[in-house]
């Protein structure tokens, strides 16, 4: 009997050993950088707060990953390196994973990487990007060089400005308040924007878009069987759009003054309702084309689309008619 409850006892004390291998570790640690700092940050999976200070040095606290084999921390050469160092190959049942706050000098250079991860990103400057895989990103006043990639994550971004780049594959991008020069690239993501940018590019495919630009001096959009709704200052220089397979729907405010023209391809379709002008059939091959002015015409927008719709619209616009 004795025998048997030795033998149960270290059974037991075998089954509790991993088990208390898994135990969040908690972190406060602080490292000493020079101004503008370059910074490497690697979170797997878990949430993660990366905020500025006024401090000369950077700071991790939190809990690391449950199956985490330490903290990197450490400084090589000119980079600070952060890590929560996981096994190669890692499954759990308890997927909370790192739960940490970074505190950052407010200008840097910063490259963050996760998979699972989620980032809240605030009051940054400098050459700034956070990649994630299924992970959603949400970032604030942002400044300079801002970068966000997410492949099946959401990304909500305010206040960025800048040369702007914001990507993602199968998740949603909502975009407030941008400034600057910005880029949007999706695919089979919704994009929804508000943005202040003067200079602007979408790269679109099987999308959905909405969006309005009220500063927009240069506006580019490539679609491939996206759709697309758009309203765009009547200030804009420069307006050129290619589509395959969507319908896009571009509204006009009443300073508009452009010289447009557009080509329906074939099967495509061209709806004007900015003028009296319609658009033209050719004889044999039954594409859609159109040619007409707004205002002065002190801008151009060049428009092609094959086996898709555009859509002109007007809103109070004073025209001048071909």
């Amino acid at each position: 009997m004795k025998k048997q409850l030795t033998t149960n006892l270290a059974v037991l004390s075998l089954l509790i050993v991993p088990l208390l291998g898994y135990s969040a570790e908690k972190v406060d640690k602080t490292l000493d950088v020079l101004a503008t700092p370059n910074v490497n940050i690697d979170i797997k999976r878990g949430n993660v707060q990366i905020q500025s200070w006024a401090e000369n040095k950077i700071q991790v606290v939190g809990t690391l990953d449950e199956l985490s084999e330490g903290l990197i921390f450490k400084r090589e050469g000119d980079t600070i390196f952060i890590e929560d160092e996981l096994p190669h190959v890692f499954h759990s049942n308890n997927d909370k994973g790192s739960q940490l706050t970074i505190k950052v000098p407010g200008e840097l250079r910063i490259d963050v990487d996760g998979i699972s991860s989620d980032f809240k990103v605030s009051k940054l400057e400098g050459e700034i990007t956070i990649e994630s895989v299924s992970g959603n990103i949400e970032a604030s006043q942002l400044f300079n060089q801002p970068e966000l990639h997410s492949v099946s994550g959401n990304i909500v971004a305010k206040d960025l400005s800048g040369n702007v780049r914001l990507s993602s594959v199968s998740g949603d991008i909502k975009d407030d308040k941008s400034r600057g020069n910005i880029h949007y690239k999706l695919v089979s993501g919704k994009l929804n924007a508000s943005s202040n940018a003067k200079d602007i590019e979408i790269e679109q495919v099987s999308g959905e878009i909405e969006v309005n630009f009220p500063q927009v001096k240069q506006l580019q959009i490539k679609s491939v069987s996206g759709d697309l709704d758009a309203d765009i200052n009547g200030d804009i220089r420069r307006l050129r759009v290619e589509s395959v397979s969507g319908d896009i729907a571009l509204n006009f405010d009443k300073n508009t003054s452009l010289t447009f023209e557009a080509d329906g391809g074939p099967s495509g379709e061209i709806q004007n309702d900015l003028t009296n002008d319609n658009p033209k059939k050719a004889r044999y091959t039954g594409s859609e084309s159109i040619y007409f002015t707004t205002g002065s015409a002190n801008g151009s927008a060049r428009i092609n689309t094959v086996s898709g719709s555009v859509t002109f619209k007007a809103s109070g616009i004073v025209l001048k008619k071909k």
